[in-house]
């Protein structure tokens, strides 16, 4: 083998190590992890995905239920006149006793359609429990109904709510599959 030969392998070597090393599989980040909207103070995450956006402009500290963790995900589009909002619930971190002492605040207010009251169980993808309520209030102008849905989730310290606001012919199945998909706690 002549030296320019061997000069030759050398290189064609050193190239093949270098690109065995320059190939090497870099693990991509968690699907959930991409478009991830982190709750300021809740500890928890959603992928809402497109016709959201995130509104941080607002005074909005504390609603009835809880203390409300920005920002808050307005609908645009299919989801226009929609709301998410995390809330932060101190006190008992059981989602069932959580929901039942809720119920009992929610059902004593007058807007509230005592009927339309409903309560399940549900699982996120990521394998949490917790409580899933839902019913319907009359707006402050009595005009149109108000469909409410929260979910509730334990949380060290109390639990997480992630209430999800909208008009009952506006409900979609797809942000209800949304929740139960992406929610994630730290």
């Amino acid at each position: 083998m002549t030296p320019g030969m061997a000069a030759i392998r050398r290189l064609m070597f050193v190239g093949l190590a270098l690109f065995a090393f320059g190939c090497k599989r870099h693990t991509p980040p968690a699907a959930s992890a991409i478009g991830a909207v982190r709750f300021e103070g809740a500890g928890a995450s959603l992928v809402p995905g497109e016709g959201w956006t995130e509104q941080r402009e607002r005074d909005l500290s504390h609603s009835q239920i809880g203390q409300i963790c920005l920002p808050v995900l307005e609908g645009q589009g299919e989801f226009a006149g929609s709301t998410i909002q995390v809330l932060l619930l101190s006190g008992s971190s059981d989602p069932e006793a959580r929901a039942a002492s809720l119920r009992k605040k929610i059902e004593s207010q007058t807007d509230i359609i005592r009927t339309s009251f409903r309560q399940e169980v549900f699982s996120t993808a990521a394998g949490l429990r917790g409580t899933h309520l839902e019913y319907n209030e009359k707006a402050r102008d009595r005009t149109w109904l108000v469909r409410n849905h929260l979910y509730l989730l334990k949380k060290k310290g109390g639990c997480v709510g992630v209430a999800y606001l909208t008009r009952p012919n506006k409900d979609s199945p797809a942000v209800h599959q949304m929740i139960r998909r992406t929610l994630a706690l730290d």
